[in-house]
């Protein structure tokens, strides 16, 4: 016995032994071992089916297995967490646009004399909405803009110096997840959260210049 390891999952470690090549072609008989298994990464983890098929095909005896066969537990693991995250990133969609519709409809209320004047000076309500959403969109990309910087510098440092999951390490590691994790951002991710955002602040500045539109002329010019 030259030394013991461990890794992030148990499961592993108490069923993994390293033992030298040859002393194992010596206790076994036969011929060297050069290959018992090869692992393949892919870019893409959705295409790990189609490239199993394709290489059973050429695979002859040996046995082909996604790592969703191989480690099903990690799987399932996985899934929740991407369900987890669409409902996170719903909440906070949710908690976004009634934050939007809450300020633009106070803007409106305190711009009620305002916009009454540009209706009597003969803006159309055309302009008027166009003017409520834009300034929406404008606001939002400001504070989106100003989030993802802040999120990405904290991710940066995260990144480096990983987040220790005290509470859930034994769950973690029991399936092979690192107790330490390290975020990344990627621009997918960015471009996703930012489209979100997008469409959300379309969405809520509706009722706000809805609203507005409403407005009549002559009772908006009196109001205090």
């Amino acid at each position: 016995l030259c030394g013991v390891f461990r890794t992030t999952n148990t499961g592993y470690d108490q069923a993994t032994a390293f033992v030298n090549a040859d002393e194992l072609v010596k206790l076994y008989g036969g011929n060297r071992i050069l290959t018992h298994e090869i692992a393949i990464l892919l870019h893409d983890t959705d295409e790990s089916a189609m490239v199993r098929d394709k290489l059973s095909r050429i695979a002859g005896d040996n046995s082909v297995s996604t790592w969703r066969e191989l480690a099903p537990d990690a799987a399932l693991l996985n899934d929740f967490m991407i369900v987890y995250y669409f409902i996170f990133i719903g909440i906070i969609m949710l908690a976004l646009a009634f934050g939007i519709i809450n300020t633009m409809l106070m803007a409106v209320l305190e711009r009620t004399r305002e916009l009454g004047m540009l209706m009597a000076i003969g803006m159309n309500r055309r302009r008027i909405f166009g003017m409520i959403m834009l300034e929406t969109v404008f606001l939002t990309f400001v504070g989106a803009a100003a989030g993802i910087f802040c999120g990405w510098l904290i991710t940066g440092i995260l990144g480096k110096t990983g987040i220790y999951l005290a509470g859930w390490a034994e769950g973690f590691e029991a399936i092979g997840y690192a107790s330490r994790v390290y975020p990344v951002v990627t621009i997918d991710f960015i471009l996703f959260t930012a489209l979100m955002v997008t469409a959300t602040a379309v969405l809520s500045s509706v009722w706000p210049a809805r609203k507005a539109l409403k407005l009549n002329p002559a009772e908006a010019l009196r109001t205090e």
